[in-house]
């Protein structure tokens, strides 16, 4: 413009004249910026399709381990399994574990062995610290192995949260109501990032399943989730299921919608409908998934140990009111011992208020427990590996029918009751279940009494908040709490979608509280289970192929142990028969072998019966 001004300043110019010298050179610029714009979209297209076409082409490699004697075979399948640097500390047994606990300082004693138990031990002791973890049962053997089996990133705690800052009451308050929402909404984005971890590093425990949502109205009412906005989610039950996507990262598979004709192959035993809204939530055998959080944890150096139950707190300090450790009792031989440490942490879900007594007998309640039931009906209500859900049921709450272990889980239910170990599920709740889910289906079919194979009732270590108005709705996240007095961590709620992101948490606030800096940062993101080492979706295949056994047991076994499958089938033993050539049948129906009895025990601390039929092989859950 500089230019043009010197060589036409003697010349008087009219504006105009002027604007379109300066639009001119603004064009070309513009211009210019596009061009190399354009440029750089198409050198990455390139680039992304060359390493796309790599990718597609480039050979697997393979190995070939013909000749290969009996104990390297076994030797080098279990080198697959994530043990961490320490293989010795990996192959410790129970025994060994047990003269840990007494002879040793640590830095962390964890109570409690479910899934946040053992997701804490397993953060700590990757982060270099000195890991103590205690279960009075077996691994997950309570709240954690009875839970409704999913993995999921809370669709309908999003659509509350949205109810709620819709509602007339967030008028009144209305910072308040946009703050309570920010935290509901932050804790759905948690989930659903948490969820596509499991689904992403632990593939032989956790896969993603097809969830249906069938709609047989354009509008409900009453509406869905108690506000008059969601009379409509039929209409806009896919947008939004895509933004509930979107939360995740599009890591799921998409969702999308199905015709009434293609919902109506999919499901012969529903009523007619207008079409249905399908998304995918994640599911995993839990009672499994737990087990190898605390063997993960014991092959990357914690000392943890089944069986063993506290029975009060050791203290010491200047004024002796510090606890620097725990009174505990090995279940299985009566022996009484103390494990001492720098920090206490609980992770006992429901029974937390219990254990704080044991201390404080006038200690505020920190828990508010809920019972949730479930049912167990043939597989045919799910067919195809499909599950759907009904959003309003008679109590206003969600059921669901899941596919699982060949079976089909209904639930589930809520109901406020303080936590009993092992409960039973009263008869009332489970004839609500089945009135419920024959009100779903077609007048062709019916769900009778004696149609349930089992069910179980697991608790809700829900926050109680103190602050909360009577009649509010529970929270479903989790806090961390230190006893000023006493030094003892404790974490109170929380779900299996988020047991990493909350060891994290909880770790973290032990590091701090407890000033452990030679503690490493978090690293479990980077962390696969058990088994995850070697693992592919064609593993199963190989197991066929290599051992001679039904597709069936070659399926379990390997998203059950994954790559130590392998290891599972070296023990195995010939039937005998021309095919299956190996494998032994426990019990005949069921994919489990009579090796998995002899491997658990060795190698991953099975005790009792109970632990081998219950928490493995799932049989009294499934098929009592």
């Amino acid at each position: 413009l500089k230019t043009r001004y010197r060589s036409w300043r003697k010349k008087p110019r009219s504006r105009a004249a002027w604007c379109s010298c300066a639009g001119s050179v603004i064009f070309r610029r513009t211009m210019s910026v596009r061009k190399w714009a354009m440029r750089g979209t198409l050198v990455g297209v390139a680039g992304g399709c060359t390493y796309a076409t790599y990718s597609f082409f480039k050979p697997v490699a393979q190995v070939d381990f013909t000749g290969e004697k009996k104990m390297k075979r076994i030797q080098r399948f279990n080198s697959l399994v994530d043990r961490g640097d320490n293989l010795q500390a990996a192959a410790k047994s129970r025994g060994q574990h047990l003269a840990s606990l007494k002879d040793e300082m640590f830095d962390v004693v964890i109570v409690g062995g479910g899934c946040t138990g053992a997701g804490a031990a397993l953060d700590a002791a990757t982060r270099g610290l000195k890991v103590a973890c205690i279960e009075r049962g077996d691994f997950s053997n309570e709240t954690s192995s009875r839970s409704s089996k999913l993995i999921w990133g809370g669709f309908k705690y999003l659509q509350v949260a949205f109810a709620e800052l819709l509602s007339t009451k967030s008028l009144s308050n209305p910072v308040s109501a946009v703050k309570k929402f920010w935290g509901e909404f932050l804790m759905v984005a948690e989930c659903c990032t948490e969820r596509s971890w499991l689904a992403g590093m632990q593939p032989h425990l956790v896969q993603y399943v097809p969830q249906a949502v069938p709609f047989s109205v354009w509008v409900q009412w009453p509406p869905y989730f108690n506000h008059p906005f969601y009379s409509i989610l039929p209409i806009i039950a896919l947008p939004a299921f895509w933004f509930y996507d979107a939360l995740a990262g599009f890591n799921a598979p998409i969702s999308y919608a199905m015709g009434p004709r293609k919902t109506k192959e999919t499901f012969p035993q529903l009523k007619d409908v207008n079409y249905s809204a399908v998304y995918c939530e994640s599911m995993h055998n839990d009672a499994r998934t737990g087990t190898c959080i605390a063997l993960t944890a014991a092959t990357r150096g914690a000392s943890i140990a089944n069986y063993v139950e506290m029975t009060g707190y050791v203290y010491g300090g200047e004024e002796g009111a510090t606890v620097t450790g725990i009174q505990c009792v090995d279940k299985l031989t009566g022996e009484k011992f103390e494990v001492k440490g720098t920090s206490v942490v609980l992770c006992t879900g429901a029974f937390l208020d219990a254990v704080r007594r044991m201390d404080d007998p006038k200690a505020e309640k920190a828990v508010a427990a809920a019972a949730g039931c479930h049912i167990v009906l043939p597989g045919y209500f799910t067919p195809g590996g499909m599950g759907f859900a009904e959003l309003r049921t008679s109590r206003g709450a969600t059921m669901y029918f899941l596919p699982w272990l060949g079976h089909t889980i209904v639930g589930s239910t809520d109901k406020k009751c303080d936590a009993t170990s092992s409960p039973e599920v009263a008869e009332d709740e489970i004839q609500y279940l089945v009135n419920e889910a024959a009100s779903c289906l077609s007048g062709d079919i019916q769900v009778r009494r004696s149609d349930v194979l089992s069910a179980w009732q697991g608790w809700r270590p829900l926050y109680r908040d103190p602050n909360a108005p009577p009649g509010a709705p529970v929270s479903r996240h989790h806090v961390i709490g230190v006893d000023e007095k006493t030094g003892v961590v404790f974490v109170c709620g929380g779900k299996w979608s988020t047991y990493r992101a909350m060891a994290e948490e909880l770790v973290d606030k032990v590091v701090s509280h407890k000033k452990l800096w030679h503690a490493r940062p978090c690293m479990t993101k980077k962390i696969k289970l058990v088994g995850g080492d070697g693992f592919h979706e064609l593993l199963y295949v190989q197991l066929v192929q290599k051992y001679g056994i039904s597709e069936d047991i070659a399926k379990h076994l390997a998203h059950t142990y994954g790559s130590a499958a392998f290891a599972v089938c070296e023990l195995s033993k010939p039937t005998g028969k021309r095919w299956p050539r190996f494998g032994r049948v426990l019990v005949e129906g069921y994919p489990y072998l009579e090796e998995e009895v002899e491997y658990a025990c060795k190698h991953e601390y099975a005790v009792t019966v109970k632990d081998m039929l219950t928490l493995r092989m799932r049989l009294p859950p499934i098929n009592p």
